[in-house]
């Protein structure tokens, strides 16, 4: 199987941020998308969605409270979406044991779109 792979990070002082890039002063984890399932623009698309999701739960000061407020996304986003996957051991420990991967390299690559690694429009509208 191959699969897409796709960068999110998250910090006291900077929320949750899903750039697919390394954030200043911010913990990072890894969703994994099945390239039979899932195209780089639906993944492009899903981050709106869950960045938006996180943001409709209000203002976090701590990282506690980030990381309470992202599990209520990421969790159950992963546990109910076809085709997704996490890091086994580097993410949330309330996903499904099934959606634990340790994927070979030869298996992932890197998500893009339009020439670019990174994905600093996941605060804006979807597009149709």
């Amino acid at each position: 199987m191959k699969l897409i792979s796709y960068k999110y990070s998250y910090g006291g002082d900077t929320g949750f941020r899903p750039s697919n890039c390394e954030e200043w002063h911010s913990v990072a984890s890894y969703l994994y998308f099945d390239a039979e399932k899932w195209t780089m623009n639906d993944i492009y698309n899903i981050t709106k969605t869950l960045y938006s999701k996180y943001y409709s739960l209000g203002v976090t000061w701590t990282l506690g409270d980030v990381m309470d407020n992202l599990e209520e996304v990421i969790v159950p986003f992963i546990n109910e979406t076809e085709g997704v996957y996490q890091k086994s051991g580097s993410g949330w420990t309330k996903v499904k044991k099934e959606k634990n991967i340790d994927p070979n390299e030869h298996e992932v690559i890197s998500w893009e779109l339009n020439g670019k690694n990174y994905n600093y429009d996941y605060d804006k509208k979807e597009n149709n």
